[in-house]
């Protein structure tokens, strides 16, 4: 935020509060502005956050990691990589017990590269566009790193320390280390005053200045949206009502649009939180992020600690057991907390806000919802539960994950969202759970994380003591489509850093484990992908990059049906034509993406637009990739000179061939309109 000779102006159609003169209004106005510097100049304003390593702020991660943000990775430089971290407990978890301090690290740049948007806007002096968001390694207590006080011998080994951390990192987690921009050690102990005696301090609030500068951070804001948030903060208020926003925005000149507008800036830049297409949620603006964040802790972190007081009522003991124990979280357990502390009002927004970001799901028989994410169980518990001997199952794939990085928050998403998919029942354990697909037929769908990877079986149980009945093929291909759709739906949402590959597990012993495969960004887990082609494996046989050995432990059919039927050309010829008779100018590009376009890419790009882009009837009739181009095009998605929509979809899909294609296809489309451009004033001027 900046000022400038301007302010006067500003300040003089601001209408004051009841009883404030002029001076007064422009004087809490100043002051807001004198805040982040001279105001003669432009200047910036931080909003610092401290994602603490609790349990709770990696439910919470969503709220606060985005890509208009520049982060600060702290290190204490005092400890080794390969050292242990202490284990920290919050009532009966354990969180990231025995982790090393590189493995903590790796975590956290990944997290970062995995929830962050790369912001198109971070173009650097030169024009080049650079990696965003920002991040910045800050090695802490130099200052105990020599027995002396020789400054020059700090420096040396902090930074001999600093660089151990960075060519670690640039071998272990290549993709996310390329967010770093700066590297500095601090000693945050001595002071002279009120302020830092060490100078790397200082040049740690420079770099921010020059990252943000320098990603474009200082856009323009309407000063009438920098208007609403004084008013806003002026109320000392945690939430307010839309109502009362509005009515904000009405006394200082501003539009419903407007305030609009202004609200989802802020939601953006996690500074105001606002839903507005959510029924429960659209009302109420909440102004202080902190609040939402001491209400999750109220239900998920305090049980903890009231459960050890012996005349803590039962509600209470049992729901922490059934909590950590079975993954339920009991209504009457949320009303009990709220209610001791007065915050029982705020019932339908925590609840809506845990299921809106598919923290939680109703469970579909109690007052109660599944929240898989707290599990404390061991993780080989329920493998008998979950895939029972008597089951007639198909043989697993796997999602994997290029850069081995596999956040729990998109895991337990996976298993809510399926759970909400198909409510009938699901046995859910600490990295393993089975959900009913089809209760009449007995058929099931388990989702297992092992180790960085999901893995996917889909299993037909036993019935009266019958054997149950084999699996069929247009069902298991059913089922890997609607799960393929919801985890590619969930990595736009909340993790668009990642991207995934359907896969099998190879077991031939020329795997090493733990290995850093060619390239330099994967590590053998044995996986090898899967290749198709419009819904259909390219080959029957799949062959072991490593060995070369082919694999045919199993029928990969049944995950991708030969019997299902593929929309050919020649099927559709007559129809397409028609079609794309009407839209000569990208009939070119539509068949050739249409050409790569399966039963699989149809079915996706649906669970992706159906979201109010177009509606379910519309989508229910389309069946080729050209009928839903079309059908974008005519609703106003896409166009000539306008394919931005089309290529974020596709990269949703995770099909970056096609991105490169339409990218190809604009830059031929430009390289013609040259060429043709000086014939047509030639023709113009005769």
């Amino acid at each position: 935020m900046a000022s400038g000779p301007k302010e006067r102006g500003i300040i003089d159609d601001m209408k004051a509060e009841d009883g404030e003169t002029d001076d007064v209004l422009y004087r809490r106005i100043r002051e807001r502005l004198e805040t982040v510097g001279d105001i003669e100049k432009p200047d910036l304003f931080f909003s610092l956050w401290d994602c603490g390593g609790q349990l709770l702020y990696y439910i919470a991660h969503q709220v606060f990691l985005g890509s208009r943000v520049i982060y600060i990775v702290a290190t204490d430089l005092t400890k080794a990589l390969d050292d242990i971290i202490s284990s920290r407990t919050e009532g009966p978890i354990t969180v990231k017990d025995d982790w090393t301090v590189k493995e903590f690290l790796s975590y956290w740049l990944n997290s970062i590269h995995a929830y962050a948007v790369p912001d198109s806007g971070a173009i650097n002096y030169s024009g080049q566009q650079e990696i965003s968001p920002p991040v910045i390694v800050v090695g802490t207590k130099k200052d105990l790193l020599c027995a002396s006080n020789d400054g020059e011998a700090v420096e040396r080994e902090a930074n001999e320390r600093l660089m151990a951390i960075k060519n670690y990192l640039g071998t272990n987690a290549v993709s996310s280390s390329k967010h770093i921009a700066g590297w500095i050690a601090v000693d945050n102990k001595s002071r002279e005053g009120e302020r830092a005696k060490d100078p790397k301090i200082a040049e740690l609030r420079e770099k921010m200045k020059e990252l943000a500068e320098k990603h474009f951070f200082l856009g323009k804001v309407p000063v009438k949206w920098i208007r609403l948030e004084l008013t806003l903060r002026r109320t000392r208020k945690e939430t307010v009502t839309l109502e009362e926003v509005y009515q904000k925005g009405k006394e200082i000149g501003m539009g419903t649009r407007d305030v609009d507008d202004a609200l989802e800036f802020y939601h953006s830049v996690g500074e105001i939180i606002h839903f507005p297409s959510d029924a429960n949620l659209k009302n109420t603006v909440i102004l202080d992020v902190g609040w939402l964040v001491s209400l999750f802790k109220l239900v998920i972190t305090q049980p903890c600690i009231y459960k050890k007081d012996v005349n803590s009522p039962w509600v209470v003991v049992n729901g922490v057991d059934e909590l950590f124990g079975k993954g339920v979280l009991h209504e009457d357990l949320v009303d009990y907390m709220l209610r001791r502390h007065g915050r029982l009002e705020d019932k339908t927004v925590l609840l809506r806000m845990l299921e809106m970001y598919d923290v939680i799901c109703k469970h579909p028989h109690k007052d109660c919802f599944y929240l898989p994410y707290l599990l404390q169980k061991p993780e080989d518990e329920g493998a008998d539960i979950i895939c029972p001997s008597t089951s007639t199952a198909c043989a697993p794939l796997y999602f994997h994950f290029p850069g081995n990085f596999l956040p729990d928050g998109l895991y337990y998403r996976l298993v809510v969202r399926s759970a909400k998919k198909w409510p009938a029942w699901m046995e859910v354990f600490k990295h393993r759970s089975r959900i009913v697909v089809d209760k009449a037929t007995h058929l099931n769908v388990s989702l297992c994380k092992v180790g960085s990877d999901i893995e996917i079986r889909v299993l037909r149980l036993q019935a009266d003591g019958n054997k149950p009945m084999k699996l069929e093929p247009d069902e298991v291909t059913q089922v890997r489509e609607a799960i393929e759709g919801e985890l590619s739906q969930l990595i736009n949402n909340y993790f668009p850093g990642l991207s995934f590959k359907t896969c099998v597990k190879c077991k031939c012993p020329h795997h090493t484990s733990g290995k850093l495969l060619p390239g330099g960004t994967d590590v053998d887990d044995c996986c090898i992908p899967v290749e198709t082609e419009r819904g259909k494996l390219k080959t029957d046989v799949t062959t072991c990059p490593i060995s070369g050995v082919p694999y045919k432990e199993y029928d990969l059919h049944l995950w991708f049906n030969k019997n299902v039927v593929i929309q050919t050309n020649s099927q559709h010829t007559n129809q397409e034509s028609d079609i794309l008779g009407k839209i000569r100018p990208l009939s070119e590009l539509y068949k050739r993406l249409g050409d790569e376009f399966g039963d699989e890419d149809v079915g996706i790009m649906k669970v992706l637009l159906d979201g109010g882009l177009l509606t379910k009837q519309k989508l229910s009739g389309l069946k080729t990739g050209a009928e839903i181009f079309v059908a974008l095009e005519e609703s106003g998605h896409i166009g000539i000179g306008n394919l931005d929509f089309l290529k974020e979809l596709l990269r949703k899909m995770n099909r970056p061939p096609l991105v490169d294609l339409v990218n190809t296809y604009e830059s031929q489309t430009e390289a013609e309109q040259l060429r043709k451009e000086p014939i047509a004033k030639r023709r113009k001027l005769e």
